[in-house]
């Protein structure tokens, strides 16, 4: 009776501990400027205690070096290619403006850029209701529109968020995100141990087994860490310029902002 109780009181401690650290990280940074409008150019600093600072700037739009087919060309496109054919191109456009907009040439591999094109795919598809659709505004506004509108999603993408789709409407952290916080409840395990001790006079060749068994049961049921969105959704710059801050240094660890500069979209 003793043993399930203690067992319970655990569980329970741990669970509260990866949710709350979960919501504090996932949670984006407010959007202090209206989309839309310009800011300064100056740096953001971001930091944590447990990792080096890292500093980062706005990156204002840039002009799309890539080719831009007049509206009767697009038109006969659609036409010949099929809206699928051409929404994914619309995805693969995008990701690769993004790439030169946010200078990420030198941080993603062919990998990135591969499951960032099919995370666009999927996530225009959501957004904007079909393959038709998004050949529709493709049609009447060209590539130069998505890249506008969606560059953002697509950075985020390329440094490994996974962003609402069809099946999964819903906007997760990058996977080392949810590594570096599942590492940080096997820290907390010695916190936990300490409780067991003091609490329940539990010894320490057998606290430490519990907190053990506690945390890798946590760890494995945790792979993801997400919320589900509404179509209204636009993702918050400031978050895309964290992830990809962190990108650029080298470290995942999750980060605050400090003071982050936002641009035109």
């Amino acid at each position: 009776m003793i043993a399930t109780h203690i067992t319970r009181t655990a569980i329970l401690t741990i669970a509260v501990f990866l949710t709350t650290s979960a919501f504090g990280q996932a949670k984006p940074a407010p959007n202090t400027l209206a989309k839309g409008k310009s800011s300064a150019l100056a740096p953001a600093t971001l930091s944590t205690a447990a990792a080096p600072q890292v500093t980062i700037h706005s990156f204002p739009p840039v002009n799309c070096t890539q080719d831009h087919p007049g509206e009767s060309e697009r038109s006969r496109d659609v036409v010949m290619k099929g809206d699928s054919h051409m929404s994914k191109a619309v995805s693969t456009h995008v990701v690769k403006y993004a790439i030169q907009r946010f200078r990420l040439d030198s941080y993603v591999t062919p990998a990135d850029i591969a499951r960032a094109e099919n995370e666009m795919y999927s996530f225009l598809k959501w957004k904007l209701g079909n393959p038709t659709a998004i050949a529709g505004q493709f049609v009447t506004a060209g590539y130069q529109h998505f890249d506008r509108a969606f560059s953002y999603e697509a950075a985020a993408a390329l440094v490994g968020s996974s962003l609402p789709q069809e099946t999964k409407p819903e906007f997760a952290i990058p996977k080392d995100d949810v590594d570096k916080l599942k590492a940080d409840a096997q820290k907390d395990g010695s916190r936990l141990e300490v409780y067991l001790q003091k609490k329940y006079q539990i010894p320490p060749e057998y606290s430490d087994q519990v907190v053990q068994k506690l945390v890798e049961a946590a760890q494995g049921a945790v792979s993801h860490l997400g919320f589900n969105m509404p179509k209204s959704w636009a993702i918050d710059e400031n978050v895309v310029l964290v992830l990809i801050g962190e990108k650029m240094s080298g470290t995942h660890a999750p980060a605050k902002v400090a003071a982050v500069s936002t641009s035109v979209r």
